[in-house]
């Protein structure tokens, strides 16, 4: 559950910014870094950190809060996109 206050965005595409109020949202409070974590990596950790990119955000994919269906798939997909769309990182590195 959200906690009071929180800004919850609802998707109905596996692209979180997708007709969805995300990207207004992040821009009102000035941020230019976002950070993608989740499930399904290789669909809407990937949709999403792509559309951040699109967008011209600074994308980081804390690698170790994503997971997919396997994990050959996951590291294919961060493998494929890191240092191109996003920059791959651990919660360690970022924390």
């Amino acid at each position: 559950h959200e906690i009071e206050g929180e800004l919850v965005v609802m998707k109905s595409t596996f692209d979180g910014f997708f007709r969805t109020e995300l990207e207004a949202c992040l821009c009102r409070l000035g941020v230019t870094r976002v950070l993608v974590c989740g499930l399904i990596t290789s669909a809407c950790v990937l949709s999403t950190a792509l559309g951040a990119f699109h967008r011209g955000f600074d994308v980081l994919l804390v690698e170790d809060c994503c997971a997919d269906r396997s994990l050959a798939r996951h590291q294919a997909t961060v493998a494929m996109y890191d240092q191109y769309c996003f920059r791959s990182v651990s919660t360690r590195s970022i924390c």
